[in-house]
């Protein structure tokens, strides 16, 4: 028996968002707008709609950079954290699907997508190979925006969690989304600053080896 309450499809769909589940929450939405129309799913839908299409087409397209852009973006990316093995500083493909403990992915981010309604951001990002995803940030005060500028930013996603989107329109391995996503509040540093400790003044800066 299906589901006739909007609420229930409603809050499943905010879950789902937070779990990056885009195709899962906008199917959802839909649901709830199908049942009741209201403002706030209607609303929602849209949003998410929009961002996930700005997800698929960053990473398919990476970011729009032609070949000459991309070569001079690969030579200002480090490859790994000093003092730690390489094998800490994993690339994107090297990084397995869920929670990647103790590892420490490096990238440039060279675009930024903001939700207006919510403290949501997501970045168009390279690591030194030229793999390129989409990292996550929630809960991002908006001081935070005020003190650093988060595109063309250096950024290091400690413990990234990486989440695989299969494409209904091409199930090959090139039609899989890859997003990284910060497990926790001081999971992000960018160019040299810990987020989490940035509104109290206390930084968090390793040191980058540059890329051979």
């Amino acid at each position: 028996m299906k589901v006739k309450h909007p609420d229930l499809y409603f809050n499943r769909a905010t879950l789902l968002i937070q779990t990056q589940d885009f195709p899962e929450a906008i199917s959802d939405l839909k649901a709830a707008v199908a049942i009741e129309p209201s403002e706030n799913s209607s609303g929602l839908l849209s949003r998410i709609e929009s961002a996930y299409k700005w997800v698929q087409n960053t990473i398919r397209q990476k970011a729009g950079l032609k070949p000459k852009a991309l070569e001079l973006l690969r030579a200002s990316i480090p490859n790994r954290v000093k003092d730690l093995p390489a094998d800490q500083c994993p690339l994107l493909p090297q990084l397995k699907e869920g929670e990647n403990q103790n590892k420490y992915f490096i990238g440039k981010a060279v675009a930024v997508h903001k939700d207006p309604k919510s403290n949501i951001r997501m970045f168009a990002v390279f690591d030194s190979e030229m793999n390129c995803t989409v990292v996550s940030m929630y809960n991002v005060d908006s001081r935070i925006e005020e003190k650093v500028n988060l595109k063309e930013s250096l950024i290091v996603v400690k413990s990234p969690y990486l989440k695989i989107i299969n494409s209904e329109e091409d199930k090959t391995e090139d039609g899989k989304l890859k997003i990284v996503k910060a497990m926790r509040p001081d999971g992000i540093i960018v160019d040299g600053i810990n987020l989490q400790n940035l509104l109290v003044e206390q930084d968090f800066k390793p040191k980058l080896h540059e890329t051979s």
